[in-house]
């Protein structure tokens, strides 16, 4: 105990729970406004907790309560803009199935980001089937034309393998 010159604020109403930081597996923190009351919501989380946030807050649906994002992890502004408009397109359910799929350390954001901007999709449905097939793309980011994507795909793909000297007669760029 020690003691402190600022006088003691009470944090907790007895029903909604004040903001807590000190979980490293999240990778989000939404806040539900709802009744002049808000509960912080901790993505990815099981749907359950959710649920509990949103009677804890005294909604009836999901439809009647304000989200936004309090906190994100994610230091890159593609990454910040996927999540608010997975967020306000799709919902909270929705993110939350988004932000669990890809919430496996070894999950590669990078080679994700380069898939996401290829498709050219933004809806959650989609870039959780792009997350979940993550592993069925290969990710070449040193290539910078057509002829070194070629070049890649017989060096790289066991089905593509070239013989050396065929090199000469095969046209990468096609």
């Amino acid at each position: 105990l020690f003691v402190e010159d600022k006088p003691l604020e009470e944090v907790y109403d007895g029903q909604v729970f004040p903001p807590y930081y000190y979980d490293s597996s999240v990778l989000t923190t939404i806040r539900a406004d709802f009744g002049g009351k808000s509960e912080y919501l901790y993505l990815p989380c099981e749907s359950i907790s959710i649920r509990k946030a949103i009677e804890r807050l005294g909604a009836d649906d999901f439809q009647s309560v304000d989200f936004s994002i309090e906190d994100s992890m994610f230091e890159s502004d593609t990454w910040n803009e996927r999540i608010e408009d997975v967020l306000e397109n799709d919902g909270v359910g929705r993110l939350n199935a988004f932000l669990k799929v890809v919430s496996d350390d070894c999950f590669d954001y990078d080679k994700f980001d380069a898939i996401a901007a290829y498709a050219e999709v933004s809806d959650g449905t989609s870039l959780i089937n792009l997350a979940q097939n993550i592993d069925k793309f290969i990710f070449a980011s040193e290539v910078k034309n057509y002829y070194e994507v070629g070049a890649f795909l017989c060096e790289n793909d066991e089905d593509l393998l070239l013989p050396s000297r065929l090199e000469q007669y095969f046209d990468f760029a096609k």
